[in-house]
């Protein structure tokens, strides 16, 4: 993902999927993956990035927005 974020605008979204305090890759992580806690979690991620989706097929402003950004932050020697 490193490399791609210096090629195009990217972005990222965490969500919680279990009770706060467990600690990641553990058994307690992976028995919450089939309560109502993590579909919760998994329901708000999906909506989010659903809905990102549509701002950004529907609000071209946002695209050209980003790519300035992008523009303004890329390290040098990178083609944008």
């Amino acid at each position: 993902m490193g490399d791609v974020r210096w090629t195009v605008p990217t972005t990222g979204i965490t969500a919680a999927t279990w009770v706060p305090g467990t600690p990641a890759h553990s058994w307690q992580a992976l028995a919450c993956g089939g309560t109502g806690i993590a579909f919760k979690g998994m329901m708000v991620a999906t909506k989010t990035i659903g809905l990102t989706a549509i701002d950004l097929f529907t609000k071209l402003a946002l695209v050209a927005q980003g790519k300035a950004d992008l523009k303004k932050t890329a390290w040098r020697g990178f083609q944008i």
